[in-house]
């Protein structure tokens, strides 16, 4: 096991040349410095752009940046033309004990005290006597851009002070509120959404609101994995009702008889509950900010209003490119974007304050390393690598990563990592706090393992820790030696640790550790050809889940739309080379019973004060067709590992797992998680 895992981890050396090699040109970029100096340690340019147009056909070169705040009026971009080459890599990287932060805001001075008329309309009276106003007669117009009446992630500026992120101005504070009755769900009799919504509310507190200021209700409208974001057309205070602006994507309202969770939402960008310390409110008619300050005297603190578009960073059409030690704070948009690159190293980063997403990386051979990201609107870091119908791998990776705290804005569907493509990578990351999945993949032969994976799904239900599904052709992924624990679960289906959903098939989950999973540790949902071996279950609600849904409640969708497995088969090419030959068992998935979930073993799984599996329907009947066996439950006094009560799960040597579960072998937890010898 041990040299399947340094085999894993030595990619890591061949990319340290990123920042070891010697490189064709070096040049300084200083605070202090002059973009019209020649860029030398005694004459550094004053901005990193201006560096990386001096680098252009030089074949590579060394930028090296010394400590300061750059603050970004658009972002920096690098191309085909900016490539190094292998023994010779482009890097920019941030000087010697340097602290760089690219920075995508403008920092806000001269508040004053709002003036009685200005604040008339704010319901707290105390807020009346503390908001300040900064007028913002000097900011650029993107800052005032509106958002549209229906969204995931908010087109607009963001507040921070002393790097924390200020809410806008909502309604209640912290929590939801729930729908009183729905009024029109907007389906039509088939279902589909055709309109837009209208519910009531039992508190007649929105008749405070002027909504023609532009009020938005952010929600969990039907499903408690579809969050989004409405205008507000109408309020009518006699009864309580909404109509919204924009159709929801599900309607209003649960559409399945056993989703009884409360359709819950709350309201933002409203003026009038301006009322707390820490709360803003943008005037993008007046040009004016309106801010409840956090503490008694604000010039002790740095107040910045992103202002920028653009990623701050992107890397287009480029060859062989390292960027190491830098710190990315707050864009409206995405903080690094590397598109259709080639062997493009992120390496000991900070990525925090972003409207959108952290990272993204398309390419082959692409990645980042030791960086943490947090604060995110949207996802951490998105991997897409390599060529579906060639099975080509991208080798695209995030390894050793911190992130937290990201889906802050797009709450579902906004992982810390999401793979695509084939043969790609995430291993080795801490990840925590978010509403909804740390990990979701789609895609080929990725490998997903060492990460510690923990407080997740906090407001969603029907989600994995990590999640796939809906596709027959997914396949060989390989989900191992992860950490999954501390995850509480809401609605009737809850929060799994692995979801394998809607017949995702030909994956397999091998020696990864469960603990204390308030819903399935895994969910099997009628797939197919997944080897489910040596994973430990600790004090989980349920171990293993297996159903036949595809055959069951799920057949009368077989077929349609994303419901297309066979479809999906078909625009690969599933029964011709490579597929065939890499995949024999899809090729003939039609000539065996292809709705019951065959082909997969469960095997050596060790399950320890957890109920070991549900099987649900017909997968009861395929059971005696399934390879199921060398499974063993137990009590934690039973299995007798070392310290479970504080936490290491680890079998002591004279356990009687061993002899129990022929051929058991230990998890390598030692190795789980963020490693200070993964940097080279």
């Amino acid at each position: 096991m041990l040299s399947c895992l340094c085999r894993s981890l030595c990619v890591l050396s061949i990319l340290s040349l990123v920042v070891a090699s010697a490189c064709a040109a070096e040049y300084f970029v200083s605070p202090d410095g002059d973009d019209t100096a020649d860029g030398s340690t005694d004459a550094p340019f004053a901005t990193i752009a201006r560096a990386i147009s001096a680098v252009e056909g030089s074949g590579g070169g060394t930028i090296n940046v010394q400590s300061g705040d750059y603050f970004m009026r658009e972002g920096l971009k690098i191309g085909a033309k900016h490539s190094g080459t292998a023994e010779s890599p482009l890097v920019i990287r941030a000087a010697d004990g340097a602290e760089v932060t690219l920075v995508g805001g403008k920092v806000l001075t001269g508040a004053r005290a709002a003036t009685e008329q200005e604040v008339a309309d704010l319901i707290s009276a105390e807020a009346r006597t503390r908001v300040v106003v900064f007028d913002l007669t000097d900011v650029s117009d993107a800052a005032f851009r509106s958002p549209s009446s229906s969204y995931q992630i908010r087109q607009g500026a963001e507040l921070f002070i002393d790097g924390r992120r200020m809410p806008i101005a909502r309604w209640p504070n912290d929590d939801y509120v729930t729908i009183e009755k729905v009024i029109d769900a907007g389906r039509d009799e088939s279902g589909k959404t055709v309109r837009p919504g209208q519910f009531t509310l039992e508190d007649r507190r929105p008749a405070k609101w002027k909504l023609e200021r532009g009020v938005w209700l952010a929600g969990y409208w039907c499903h408690d994995w579809s969050f989004e974001t409405l205008r507000v057309e109408t309020y009518d205070a006699t009864d309580g009702s909404f109509k919204m602006q924009g159709v929801h994507n599900y309607g209003i309202g649960p559409s399945k008889s056993w989703n009884k969770h409360p359709r819950r939402f709350y309201a933002e960008n409203v003026f009038e509950e301006l009322d707390r310390p820490g709360e803003w409110w943008l005037d993008r008619e007046g040009r004016r900010l309106f801010l409840y300050p956090p503490s008694e005297d604000l010039s002790k603190s740095r107040v910045m209003l992103t202002t920028l578009t653009d990623p701050i960073l992107t890397i287009d059409g480029a060859k062989h490119v390292g960027v190491a030690g830098l710190t990315f704070d707050g864009s409206m948009s995405t903080g690094i974007e590397v598109r259709r690159c080639e062997d493009v190293e992120l390496r000991n980063l900070t990525v925090r304050n972003m409207t959108r997403s952290g990272v993204r990386i398309e390419g082959r051979r692409c990645g980042i390393v030791a960086s943490e990201i947090h604060n995110v609107g949207s996802s951490g870091v998105g991997l897409r690598g390599g060529d579906r119908r060639s099975l080509l791998a991208g080798e695209c990776y995030a390894v050793g990563c911190h992130i937290h705290h990201f889906s802050r804005l797009q709450k579902t569907y906004a992982p810390a990592i999401g793979l695509g493509g084939v043969g790609n990578r995430a291993a080795n990351c801490h990840i925590h706090d978010a509403p909804h999945a740390a990990i979701l993949y789609g895609g080929n032969e990725h490998t997903i393992e060492l990460n510690d994976i923990h407080h997740v799904a906090l407001e969603t239900s029907d989600v994995g820790a990590i999640y796939t599904g809906r596709d027959w052709t997914s396949r060989g992924n390989v989900l191992r030696w992860n950490y999954i624990h501390d995850l509480n679960s809401m609605g009737a289906v809850g929060t799994s640790g692995i979801y394998l959903d809607d017949c995702d098939s030909g994956d397999r989950l091998v020696g990864n550790l469960f603990v204390n999973i308030g819903g399935r540790a895994i969910l099997v949902g009628g797939g197919r050809d997944n080897d489910i071996v040596g994973n430990v279950f600790v004090n989980c609600r349920y171990g293993i889940h297996l159903d036949d849904r595809a055959a069951g409640w799920a057949a009368s969708h077989f077929g349609k739309g994303s419901w297309d497995l066979v479809g999906k088969c078909k625009a690969v090419d599933y029964q011709n080379p490579p597929w065939s030959d890499r995949y024999p068992r899809l090729a003939r998935i039609l000539d065996e019973d292809p709705l019951l979930p065959l082909g997969n073993r469960i095997q050596r799984n060790l399950f320890v004060d957890t109920p070991m599996w549900l099987f649900h329907g017909k997968a009861k009947e395929v059971v005696p067709r399934l390879t199921v066996k060398d499974n063993l439950e137990v009590t934690a006094d039973a299995a007798e590992m070392i310290d479970a009560e504080n936490g290491d799960y680890r079998l002591k040597k004279d356990s009687p797992v061993w002899e129990k579960i022929p051929g058991f072998k230990a998890i390598p937890v030692e190795h789980i998680g963020p490693r200070e010898s993964l940097v080279p």
